[in-house]
């Protein structure tokens, strides 16, 4: 990582890097990229290289914090407690197609799996909040809520992959169908909470 994270001369050769990387990775698997070519491509000498990540993967894992941390920063704008399903769908998939071409090589890198897992831990607790705000949960349903939670997401997993994949998607209108199929599917386990009781 930046030993300087204060050097504006070191954030913008770690853009570099990074903007060079994506580059490469639309043409080639992750283990396929060199430091070398990185170097060559970016102008630098590997030790500028060595001066800002340890290898390729490296690179990519400080990437993939860089879409977290975005992520991260578009959950803080929004409350659980007082958006609606509909707005949090509408806000994730406007997301999405804002960082389409960073996170579809993220998704499809061999580093897939650790990547969707961050995610996962990033995205489950703040649905999870929006839930238990939204829904009465009684004593002893965490199960039922647990697998309520899985089915859906996965499902939103699913859209989310097709919108990577696809500029001709309709956000407002997914985001809409999605949230009502949530909501569905949370009716038929969970009463939902009256506006006074929210």
């Amino acid at each position: 990582m930046l030993k300087n994270p204060q050097d504006r001369r070191a954030k913008r050769t770690a853009l570099q890097i990074k903007e060079t990387m994506f580059s490469f990775m639309q043409k080639k698997a992750i283990h396929q990229i060199t430091v070398s070519e990185i170097c060559k491509a970016c102008q630098i000498n590997r030790a500028t290289f060595y001066d800002h990540y340890r290898d390729v993967f490296d690179l990519v894992q400080d990437m993939e914090q860089d879409m977290l941390l975005a992520l991260q920063e578009l959950m803080d704008t929004v409350s659980p407690e007082e958006a609606e399903a509909t707005d949090v769908s509408r806000l994730f998939f406007a997301f999405l197609a804002d960082h389409r071409d960073a996170l579809n090589l993220l998704v499809a890198s061999e580093r897939s799996r650790e990547f969707c897992a961050q995610l996962d831990d990033q995205l489950m607790p703040f649905f999870e909040k929006k839930i238990r705000q939204s829904y009465i949960i009684p004593e002893g349903m965490e199960t039922q809520l647990r697998c309520t939670m899985e089915f859906v997401s996965t499902g939103y997993y699913r859209f989310f992959l097709n919108a990577l994949t696809s500029s001709r998607r309709q956000i407002d209108v997914e985001a809409e169908i999605c949230a009502r199929l949530s909501d569905a599917c949370l009716g038929l386990l969970f009463e939902k909470k009256t506006k006074a009781e929210t």
